[in-house]
């Protein structure tokens, strides 16, 4: 249905990715769960830059550090140096 036209793109997004936040998108289409993407984009965006058009994030490494001081769940740390493994950069 999405490919004839016949649904809103806000209603796809968030039947597809459960939001339609550009950003949170973004960063589910390079592997993070929809829970680490809300916690990331909610309370550490400081850390990261999204490209949504591309679909192209850039991590500060800073932002493992931060989770583990905040002491965050550490399933969703070991997710975040999954995801990035080898390709933090610095912001």
């Amino acid at each position: 249905m999405n490919d004839l036209g016949l649904l809103e793109i806000d209603f796809y997004e968030k039947i597809k990715y459960g939001t339609s936040d550009k950003d949170k998108i973004a960063l589910i289409k390079n592997g993070f769960s929809n829970g680490l993407a809300n916690l990331v984009v909610n309370d550490y965006r400081a850390f990261f830059e999204i490209d949504s058009i591309l679909n192209t994030i850039v991590i500060n490494p800073l932002l493992i550090d931060k989770m583990t001081e905040n002491n965050e769940n550490d399933i969703l740390i070991y997710e975040v140096k999954y995801n990035t493994k080898s390709n933090l950069q610095e912001i």
